[in-house]
């Protein structure tokens, strides 16, 4: 039977159940009409069944339907097929679900999934990809969206893993990355829930931002110590060239609730903390003279940020100094030193260090007795000294204005 014809009939199927359900059938609804009987709406008000079930709803009986359909539904049938995905480079497909991309030069790269040659007829049976030698580079979008994909082999003839090139691979724990790749794209392996780990070789220059973000399961970012470019402290990636030390990416799945960015840091990457939904506390050192766009947006649990700096790190930026801490629902106010120079930080109100309510009560309580009893013994010692000695009345009060 073709899947058209099964659907249709079990269509049919659960149409009559619903009728069945919600309409009583007896003699006074059949009503022959052509030789056959249909069944008609009862002449009494519609009452629910005894044998429908307490959850009884149109919606409940889609869902059921959604639910059979979807248990129904296969894969299709893989059969060896091939195409091009570059100027002299062409991929094929077999019946098991490998795909292997073969030539010579560059991936083509696409402007979003659904131009990739393979995305939308295979993507939900593609196990495995390699990548033979010649090809050099992995275009943007190339594997994004191949959510069953749990192995990945790439050539050392690859240089450039592109934007978004294995985004919204699920089932991808980890990629071994070649000592040949120099540069890899931005969100390039982001939203891959099930990788646990990645390791940086020392080939590698140029790492665009969230190439790693919100990656749930990824508790460590591993780079070889040898990389001139970047490094790892505690499985937080940073960038060490150039003027000032840049936090890089804080991984999503990192199990810990505090955190202390180094004193060598100097600026905190676009989506650097992004979705990292574990942190409740953040301490930002005075080095860190820059914040960029989205560095903390979505930490929903992020409920304290301590700054040590005298001046707001967004102050002279541009961009969305807003989408800092967008998101940040249990954050509220960020608290700085008391000679901090501007009304806020990045967009967020601030809070400075100060007396407290109990002790300013405290002092103003303890003023007004100091005062009172000042007044008490100036007027007692006036009486007496007047009532002693009347002729010094005047001296007396001449000393007390």
């Amino acid at each position: 039977m073709s899947k058209s014809k099964f659907k249709k009939s079990i269509s049919l199927i659960l149409s009559a159940v619903l009728l069945s359900t919600i309409l009583p059938c007896s003699a006074s609804n059949l009503v022959p009409v052509g030789g056959q009987k249909v069944i008609t709406a009862p002449p009494t008000p519609m009452v629910k069944s005894k044998n429908a079930p307490n959850d009884f709803s149109i919606q409940s009986v889609k869902t059921k339907f959604n639910k059979l359909m979807n248990s129904q539904r296969s894969k299709p049938e893989l059969q060896e097929t091939s195409g091009s995905c570059g100027e002299n480079v062409s991929w094929s497909i077999n019946n098991k679900g490998e795909l292997t991309i073969y030539g010579v030069g560059d991936m083509a790269d696409y402007e979003k999934m659904e131009e990739v040659p393979w995305y939308n007829t295979y993507r939900d049976s593609i196990e495995s990809v390699t990548i033979k030698s010649g090809v050099t580079s992995i275009g943007k979008y190339a594997f994004a969206g191949c959510d069953v994909l749990s192995s990945v082999q790439i050539s050392d003839s690859v240089t450039t893993i592109g934007d978004m090139a294995f985004m919204l691979c699920g089932g991808l724990k980890s990629v071994t990355i070649p000592k040949s790749i120099t540069s890899i794209g931005q969100w390039a392996f982001s939203l891959c829930y099930s990788l646990t780990s990645i390791k940086i070789p020392h080939s590698v220059t140029s790492i665009g931002n969230m190439a790693f973000g919100s990656c749930k399961a990824l508790e460590f970012i591993d780079v070889d110590v040898s990389n001139p470019t970047y490094k790892s402290i505690d499985g937080v990636l940073f960038s060490i060239g150039g003027d000032s030390t840049r936090l890089k990416q804080y991984p999503m799945g990192k199990k810990a609730t505090k955190y202390t960015i180094p004193s060598s840091v100097g600026v905190i990457s676009d989506s650097a903390f992004r979705d990292c939904r574990n942190l409740h506390s953040i301490m930002i050192p005075a080095s860190v003279t820059y914040i960029d766009d989205r560095a903390f947006q979505n930490c929903a649990l992020l409920g304290s940020v301590k700054y040590d700096g005298l001046s707001d790190p967004r102050v002279h930026g541009i961009g969305d100094i807003n989408s800092v801490f967008k998101s940040c629902n249990s954050l509220h106010k960020i608290k700085v030193p008391a000679k901090y120079e501007d009304d806020a930080f990045c967009g967020m109100p601030i809070s400075k260090p100060g007396l407290s309510k109990g002790a300013i009560a405290g002092i103003v309580s303890g003023s007004v007795a100091t005062l009172a009893a000042a007044v008490v013994g100036t007027v007692l010692l006036l009486k007496y000294k007047c009532f002693k000695h009347p002729q010094e009345n005047s001296a007396v009060l001449d000393s007390l204005v």
